[in-house]
């Protein structure tokens, strides 16, 4: 048996041990993923997705444009939840959009053009300039930013499938804490799967992407991951 310990800010990297390899020989050549780490630090929300600004008409002040560069602090709209856990975000001028329910509440002489931005697909609503008072979201959004599983892939595994595709997925999961919360990961029960040479292990890659396989932008944080070889 072999523990391997890895650690790296980087969503996507490889660890070369072509100076001091890996035996296999004498191992059932599987591998698991024992235990691992990783901040919950992905934005849904940034200049790069074109979701960050808000643009909004109100006969009291003309023509507003909103933006959060950083989404992490919320300076113009405060997210909060009521009694009944609807989540709700309240501008200054009472723009207020109840994702549970997918409305949009519009106080008098004012209009949301979500026809600028991409900020429409977290919400559900479509390209449009909203005027009536309450509006209804037509889609179901996509508040995740399709980050709605995460896989871990590691360049060493057999035997993984996505639907009928071969895959190198060594665990795969759901995050269910908060953004900004350290998501710790420690299978009661690892999964061992074939390791696809029965030699030496030179080199191991690993990355991190969602269900779509699109790597995800952990913003610097460290990724810790350790493998069990047996």
């Amino acid at each position: 048996m072999s523990l391997i310990h890895i650690r790296s800010k980087e969503n996507d990297f490889e660890i070369s041990y072509s100076e001091n390899p890996i035996n296999l020989s004498g191992l059932k050549g599987e591998i698991a993923l024992k235990t691992a780490s990783l901040w919950y630090s992905w934005d849904n929300i940034t200049e790069e997705y074109k979701n960050n600004e808000i643009k909004y008409r109100s006969s009291l002040k003309g023509l507003v444009q909103r933006m959060s560069k950083d989404p992490r602090e919320h300076k113009q709209n405060e997210i909060r939840k009521d009694r009944q856990s609807r989540s709700r975000a309240v501008g200054e001028d009472g723009v207020r959009v109840e994702q549970d329910w997918k409305i949009l509440k519009l106080p008098n002489d004012c209009e949301i053009d979500f026809s600028h931005g991409k900020i429409h697909e977290l919400l559900g609503f479509d390209k449009k300039i909203y005027k009536q008072g309450i509006n209804y979201a037509t889609k179901i959004g996509n508040i995740t930013k399709d980050i709605d599983q995460i896989l871990i892939h590691c360049s060493l595994i057999s035997s993984s499938y996505q639907n009928n595709l071969k895959s190198d997925v060594i665990y795969a999961f759901t995050p269910n804490i908060s953004p900004r919360s350290l998501i710790n990961i420690e299978p009661t029960h690892p999964k061992y799967l074939p390791i696809n040479r029965t030699d030496y292990i030179f080199h191991i890659r690993i990355s991190v992407t969602n269900q779509l396989n699109q790597l995800i932008n952990f913003n610097g944080e460290c990724l810790n991951f350790v493998l069990d070889i047996q």
